[in-house]
């Protein structure tokens, strides 16, 4: 029998969202990755079999659309969720549809929602 992938990457410039992430997820059972940086996701996707990937739309050198456009490219099966602040929704409906199917997350995210959203990524991955 295959064993589930439970490999999370979450990518954010910010290390308090980033320690947000990782105390709501924690208790969960996960595999988290986490990084503050597009080139370091990359090499992280490459190295490791990733199921879901949680990327924060507004960083710097590269915007989390062009970053999960980047992973659809090397694993088109892994789950995409993008966070993003309200103000941020109308650039991103202008441009999500160039990164494959993509789920949205509001900033500020409800716990619950987000731990349920990403659980239910990893589910939809390994079935």
């Amino acid at each position: 029998m295959k064993s589930l992938n439970k490999n999370v990457l979450i990518v954010d410039n910010e290390e308090l969202v980033l320690n947000a992430l990782r105390r709501v997820l924690g208790k969960e059972d996960l595999n988290i990755f986490t990084t503050k940086y597009k080139f370091e996701a990359i090499h992280i996707f490459k190295k490791n079999e990733i199921s879901v990937i949680v990327s924060d739309y507004k960083m710097p050198v590269m915007d989390g659309i062009e970053l999960l456009e980047e992973v659809n490219k090397i694993s088109p099966k892994t789950i995409r969720i993008l966070m993003a602040g309200a103000n941020d929704i109308n650039n991103i409906n202008n441009s999500i549809d160039e990164c494959g199917d993509s789920k949205i997350i509001i900033k500020p995210w409800y716990d619950r929602e987000l731990k349920s959203s990403i659980l239910s990524a990893v589910r939809i991955y390994n079935s």
